[in-house]
Parts: structure tokens; sequence; C-alpha cells
């Protein structure tokens, strides 16, 4: 096996442990005991401008 084939062998193993952990029953427990997400709508009005412009950027790109 060459040094590629090995990288490719060792990314695939560490996708597979990834997986493994994220779907364990103690990281399950966790996430279910964090805060849900919220938006916080009160941003600085640059900081909302800016981001209204990426959401028009991206609507216009994924419509290419």
């Amino acid at each position: 096996m060459n040094s590629s084939d090995e990288k490719m062998n060792g990314h695939a193993n560490i996708g597979r442990q990834l997986r493994r952990l994220a779907a364990s029953e103690t990281n399950r427990r966790h996430l279910l005991e964090l805060p849900l997400f919220q938006v916080n709508r009160d941003l600085p009005e640059d900081l909302d401008m800016l981001l209204r412009e990426l959401d028009a950027a991206e609507t216009a790109s994924a419509r290419r």
C-alpha cells in the first residue's frame, strides 16, 4: 500500500470514528442538555446589513 492509500484509509477511519462518537448515547445526552439555539434579533445595523447582503448573494448564486 502506498502513502496516499494509507492517508485515504486513515481519513476513512477517522470519519468512521467521528460518526460513531457523534451517534453515541453519551453525546446524544449531552446535546439534549444544551440550550436551544436562538437568533439574536438585536444586531447592530451594519452587521444586519452585511448579513442581508450575504443572504442575497447566496440566493443569487443558488439560482445560477
